[in-house]
């Protein structure tokens, strides 16, 4: 009757320390639809964008060597960033950031900033957005 419970509460402590992290709450990420159009608003496709959060865009000195996410536009000029976070503790954690930096993780917060880096003839377009808390946002950034 010992091995068990002990059987089952070692299974059960097991299943337990296995379940996934919940990282599933909307209400921290942000969502992005882009349009990129040229100056006449011809719609641009195969287009590279880099997202970068606030904390990254300034710890690495306004470059894109470390952008958390990429996209590329589709043949509309279209493209969608989802699971946007700008949580600087997972950015941290995960190696995105290069920086020894004393910081406080964002637990109050009530918008999120994103750089959007588009790289196009030689030039850099920066687009900086800010975001409500969980906002989805649709934007276009044109190309002069």
């Amino acid at each position: 009757m010992k091995k068990t419970i002990f059987l089952f509460a070692f299974i059960s402590t097991l299943l337990m320390g296995c379940s996934k992290d919940d990282d599933s709450n909307s209400a921290d990420k942000y969502m992005a639809f882009i349009t990129v159009k040229d100056e006449l608003g011809k719609n641009i496709p195969n287009t590279t964008i880099y997202a970068l959060s606030d904390y990254t865009w300034q710890a690495n000195n306004e470059k894109t060597d470390f952008a958390e996410w990429t996209n590329i536009t589709d043949k509309k000029g279209h493209t969608v960033f989802k699971d946007l976070n700008d949580d600087l503790l997972k950015v941290y954690k995960e190696g995105i950031a290069q920086f020894p930096v004393e910081f406080q993780p964002k637990t109050d917060y009530k918008e999120g900033i994103f750089r959007f880096v588009i790289k196009h003839q030689d030039q850099d377009f920066i687009t900086k957005v800010i975001f409500e808390k969980g906002e989805q946002r649709h934007f276009v950034i044109i190309l002069k």
